[in-house]
């Protein structure tokens, strides 16, 4: 009794919660009223409707996309066949490479008609069809377009048929191929082959079908091979209509987006495909296995810096990085700026042209950071193997500087973080534009210390929109667009022609004539960079528009690194190969000397360097100069000589205009004084004058115990050493040696006074 008892209370309450919740759902929903009801109608026609029209036009443009698509790129596949050839001779005309292609077809059918051409095919055939792999390949695209070939005499589709099969009742659509006639005791009887094919054109079944009982519809048999391609459509189209689809739009949606998707995996292939065959180019050493262009994809800021210090790490006999570009804050955060520097004695100063390029000076052309990376990267793995790898790291100090506006590329804009132009920020000779160097962007102050810092020869930057070699003077005094010639005219447009003509196509361009401009006759800039290496760095800098497009696809900058390397090596390898080269010295302590080199009829000098004292002037070969070096309290000397295609030698030594020189010289190559003794014997006498001569006897020769300086020093305390011509007697001291007490008189001649001072 207790359990059904408490059974009973049990189903009671369970009754009365199911009351309960009932009466709280009635009271939670409020009954339906007739705004609420034609608010859901209104809605769901509403969403109906605009699904309905979304994917009418998704059905309308999605063909029209991938026929324009499609139609595209077998336009630029086969333009891409005889569109180099044009751009060889210099005829650049869109479309014309496709039109030469589909003469070319029609000039090869007419050549296979003919007996030559069908033997030729035909012995080629026969190599192929021996190929293990190609000989399937080529079967089967051979089926195919015999099958639509108008030839009567091959072995095509001859005819449209429909036969019955599989069964009474049932038919399909083949193609006759030939017929045969069958001898019988009651009559001939004619048999058609007829080919039925299954899943697709080249696979299918033959059929000698009796030619009475064969319909030929009036077909042609592109008409065929089409209506035979939409039976699959057709059946699936029957499927849909058969299934009970809760929502169309879904389904034709989820259709377009595997279409999209297909389409997407094929483009890919094709990029993987294309990118493949364009590795193959530069076989000359084992850069293409890590080149950055080669990979078909561009280096982001991140990728950027790792790249440079892999460089370093894989290459520290070779390349060191230094950071010659402070970082600073902008809006896109802390970014450093490296430069990479290539020699065979990197960071140290040698008696060497130095040679600079920068890249990305604006950051929506990013194609010369690409390319300078390339560049270190292919020097670095050729040095010791390629003859001109060689020369330029053993006899130059290259500094590449692939990005100077990170910040710039990261927003992929022209300007810097602040959006200025940085080649529009730079000190100009015609207009005094932000002189105040503290409101100059951080990147123009360090360009500018550095450049001052490093006495460069030569440079250039990178820049994209155009293909042309760049050269001063960038602006004119008026503002007008016209030709304003620097005082180095020749020289910039030898070096700007010799890029020009290096490259693959620049010389052949038809806007530029020989692929080489002027910058105010192209159109004049104030503020730019270019100018101003060669007004305050004593330094010549073309400006190289490298690339027709800014911002190129990735998989392109594989082909513009080989267009532009050959001019890129050669132009770094002209401060070596060309020019005049030396170095100058003082005649009385044989002491480098900081002068100034000039020539005659060119308004522009240059100054040796402040230890070496080493000069390298570039100069348009074919001419003859005069050279001459100057510096304050020295005389000028001077020397004729003609330019070649090579370069040339000329080390100056310089005598001073007073002859009477302070006690003591110092040494700056070696370090040491050089200390003369204090009290000497003259023809018997005791002189106390307070003054030394030294004179420079002979052209200067290497001597080992002055640690390879060039200077060899005679001391005497009696001014001019010219009216003494006797046999003096003479005390010195050569970096502690003891000294003799007297000169010996065979000191007149060279080779003895070299042997005396050894």
């Amino acid at each position: 009794m207790a359990e059904g008892s408490k059974e009973s209370t049990s189903s009671t309450a369970i009754q009365h919660d199911i009351i309960v919740e009932d009466a709280e759902d009635s009271v939670k929903s409020p009954p339906n009223s007739p705004n609420s009801s034609t608010r859901k109608a209104c809605y769901a026609v509403l969403q109906s409707w605009v699904s309905k029209k979304f994917m009418t036009g998704c059905v309308v443009l999605f063909p029209v996309a991938v026929t324009f698509f499609v139609t595209w790129w077998i336009v630029q596949f086969f333009d891409g066949f005889f569109s180099p050839i044009y751009e060889r001779l210099g005829v650049e005309i869109f479309g014309l490479g496709f039109l030469t292609s589909l003469i070319f077809i029609f000039f090869v059918g007419i050549f296979a008609s003919s007996w030559m051409g069908a033997t030729v095919f035909w012995v080629g055939e026969w190599f192929i069809k021996r190929m293990p792999f190609v000989k399937h390949i080529y079967s089967a695209s051979k089926q195919i377009s015999a099958a639509i070939s108008p030839d009567q005499n091959t072995t095509a589709f001859k005819e449209v048929a429909i036969i019955r099969h599989p069964r009474l009742g049932e038919y399909a659509i083949g193609f006759i191929t030939s017929s045969v006639v069958l001898m019988r005791e009651n009559g001939d009887e004619e048999l058609c082959s007829v080919y039925v094919p299954t899943n697709h054109l080249y696979i299918g079944d033959v059929f000698l079908v009796n030619s009475e009982e064969i319909i030929r519809p009036n077909l042609s048999i592109r008409e065929g091979i089409a209506n035979k391609s939409q039976e699959r459509r057709f059946t699936c189209d029957l499927v849909f209509q058969n299934l009970k689809l809760h929502s169309v739009n879904e389904i034709a949606l989820m259709a377009l987006l595997n279409s999209l998707l297909l389409l997407f995996l094929s483009l890919n292939l094709l990029q993987l495909f294309h990118t493949a065959i364009g590795k193959g180019g530069d076989r000359d050493s084992g850069f293409v296995d890590k080149s950055y262009a080669a990979s078909g994809r561009r280096l982001t800021e991140e990728n950027h810096l790792q790249k440079l210090n892999t460089l370093a790490r894989g290459y520290m006999t070779n390349s060191d990085l230094e950071k010659a570009i402070k970082a600073f804050h902008g809006r896109c955060g802390r970014i450093s700026r490296w430069v990479v520097e290539i020699s065979n004695k990197p960071g140290k100063e040698e008696a060497k042209p130095a040679f600079k390029f920068i890249g990305n000076v604006h950051g929506d052309e990013p194609v010369g950071r690409e390319l300078l990376l390339n560049l270190a990267n292919w020097l670095c793995d050729n040095y010791m193997k390629d003859p001109l790898a060689t020369l330029i790291v053993d006899n130059v100090h290259l500094h590449i500087l692939p990005s100077m506006n990170p910040d710039g590329f990261s927003l992929r804009r022209r300007g810097n973080a602040n959006n200025i132009d940085l080649n529009r920020d730079f000190p100009d000779q015609f207009f005094q534009m932000n002189d105040d160097l503290a409101e100059r962007q951080p990147e123009t102050k360090a360009i500018m210390s550095w450049i001052k810092r490093m006495h460069f020869t030569a440079s250039a930057s990178l820049h994209g929109g155009a293909l042309v070699a760049n050269y001063p003077w960038d602006g004119t005094q008026d503002k007008s667009k016209s030709y304003y010639a620097c005082p180095d005219d020749e020289a910039f447009r030898y070096m700007a022609k010799l890029y020009s003509r290096s490259h693959y196509n620049m010389s052949r361009s038809q806007e530029f004539e020989a692929g080489i401009t002027n910058g105010a006759h192209w159109y004049p800039i104030y503020g730019g960079m270019q100018d101003w290496n060669y007004i305050y760095g004593g330094c010549f800098e073309l400006t190289l528009e490298i690339s027709d497009n800014k911002w190129p696809p990735a998989n392109e900058l594989h082909m513009i690194w080989q267009f532009n390397k050959k001019s890129m090596l050669d132009l770094v390898a002209s401060v070596v190969k060309s020019g005049v080269h030396g170095r100058i010295f003082s005649s009385d302590c044989g002491e480098p000397l900081p002068a100034s080199i000039a020539i005659k009829g060119i308004n522009y000098t240059i100054k040796a360097s402040e230890r070496l004292a080493d000069y390298h002037r570039l100069l348009a070969p074919g001419h003859q100069y005069e050279v001459s070096a100057t510096m304050p309290g020295y005389k000028t000397r001077s020397t004729t000589i003609k330019m070649g295609e090579e370069a040339m030698t000329v080390d100056f030594i310089l005598e001073p205009t007073n002859s009477f020189l302070p006690r003591h010289c110092y040494n700056r190559s070696s370090t040491k004084l050089l200390e003369v003794m204090s009290s000497t014997r003259f023809q018997g006498k005791t002189l106390s004058t307070n003054f030394l001569f030294f004179r420079l006897l002979f052209n200067p020769l290497p001597l080992p115990f002055f640690a390879s300086t060039y200077m060899s020093l005679l001391c005497t305390r009696d001014p001019p050493y010219s009216s003494h011509p006797s046999n003096p007697d003479l005390a010195y001291a050569f970096l502690g040696k003891d000294c003799p007490t007297s000169f010996p008189s065979q000191a007149k001649d060279k080779m003895n006074l070299l042997t005396c001072l050894q």
